[in-house]
């Protein structure tokens, strides 16, 4: 799921290797060969016994979301759900920060709880990060993917950082067309003085929402010179996306690699007689049924790299 390559994201800046699992296979691993465990629960449910003995053997374990009281690490909390909060702190911070996201998380009741993160509701500090006194972890956060940012600082509170050599970017997102150039310039210079690596991902062109028309960087040379004066200062170009759109009321709102009103991907290069995907049980037979699947994955293909093709030319 989109949490599970999320939060692998997040682990490989603490580990040279991570390793994927789902509960139901955990039995087939050996938990002494890992040096960390972290499990995530998106979703309530009764976790297998075979999981909940193997998991209760590992040396040190981080739970994220839902399921951790039938953990033996954590059968001894009490959790509750809190709804719609949008300050946090960590435990040794003076006052509380608003989140940019209001936040859905578990709170934590316990004995011999170290508190690490806390939320406010109705003027109560509640922990929802917390260490047990044996060392287990455990962390409240529901929606991983939304809330990113936070679990990767939680993280990195706990775990120690490899060894390996992490290289870090800074991004100047968003800028296309339209973009002011010269709040651009004024941007790109000072992180180029800071001696920061930058990267400027930039859509060569904007589609106007009300009429169709499309804007390109060709349009814009005042823009396309301050890009190229950014990169002879040690900016890295890269292409986000040919227009950032797939059909015109979207543009700029990523979707174009989706085809959001349908909630499906790409099935025709015109949106317009882009159609619902129709299920299985549409088709007579399984043969028939892959033929149409394979024709709609060619489509999306067909279209995915002309728009990368025509990006790259447009930014060339």
């Amino acid at each position: 799921t989109p949490a599970v390559h999320m939060l692998d994201l997040l682990a490989g800046h603490f580990s040279k290797q991570t390793t994927i699992v789902s509960d139901e296979h955990l039995a087939e691993k050996k938990i002494s060969e890992f040096q960390q465990v972290i499990y995530l629960g998106e979703i309530k449910r009764t976790l297998p016994k075979q999981t909940i003995r193997v998991m209760n053997e590992a040396q040190k374990i981080i739970a994220i979301g839902y399921n951790a009281e039938q953990l033996r690490s954590f059968s001894a909390l009490i959790f509750h759900k809190q709804d719609h909060t949008s300050q946090i702190k960590y435990t040794d911070d003076k006052a509380y920060r608003q989140l940019e996201k209001r936040i859905s998380a578990l709170t934590v009741q316990g004995a011999d709880l170290q508190r690490e993160f806390l939320l406010k509701k109705h003027k109560a500090d509640l922990p929802f990060v917390i260490q047990t006194k044996e060392g287990a972890a455990y962390i409240g956060i529901l929606n991983v993917v939304q809330h990113s940012e936070l679990l990767a600082e939680v993280l990195e509170k706990r775990l120690p950082s490899s060894n390996q050599l992490t290289t870090k970017y800074l991004r100047l997102g968003n800028i296309s067309p339209v973009t002011d150039e010269k709040k651009l310039l004024e941007l790109g210079q000072y992180v180029s003085t800071q001696h920061i690596p930058f990267l400027i991902a930039v859509t060569p062109v904007w589609v106007d929402r009300t009429t169709g028309d499309e804007v390109t960087l060709s349009d814009r040379p005042k823009l396309v010179k301050v890009l190229k004066q950014l990169q002879s200062d040690g900016a890295s170009i890269i292409l986000h996306g040919f227009s950032r759109t797939y059909r015109t009321e979207d543009s700029g709102q990523d979707f174009e690699f989706w085809d959001a009103k349908n909630d499906q991907s790409i099935t025709s290069n015109d949106p317009k007689k882009a159609e619902k995907k129709q299920s299985e049980s549409h088709f007579s037979n399984e043969k028939d049924f892959h033929t149409y699947t394979r024709s709609n994955q060619q489509q999306e293909t067909i279209y995915t790299e002309e728009k990368l093709t025509k990006g790259i030319e447009f930014l060339a």
